[in-house]
């Protein structure tokens, strides 16, 4: 039976995984920041809410800090690639 790691450098294989998330979750995170800004501004013109649509750009965060972290940890594991 063969074991999962023969043949494949598992560090390569979740540096890659990471880059692949940091990609992904910035494109979510441009689609729900986007939406939430076209909400908020037809809310404010139509409905007469009174926050600013910028107000939207906080619904980014988390998804900047999952992408800073996944960049983090895929520069993290090519650095240790090289050492090998």
């Amino acid at each position: 039976m063969r074991k999962l790691n023969d043949g494949l450098n598992m560090k390569r294989v979740w540096r890659d995984a990471c880059v692949m998330l940091a990609f992904l979750f910035f494109g979510a995170g441009c689609a729900i920041v986007g939406f939430h800004y076209a909400q908020l501004e037809m809310g404010g013109r139509l409905l007469g809410w009174s926050t600013s649509p910028d107000t939207a750009f906080m619904y980014g965060f988390p998804f900047m800090a999952v992408v800073i972290i996944c960049i983090a940890v895929s520069i993290i594991l090519s650095k240790k690639l090289k050492d090998e």
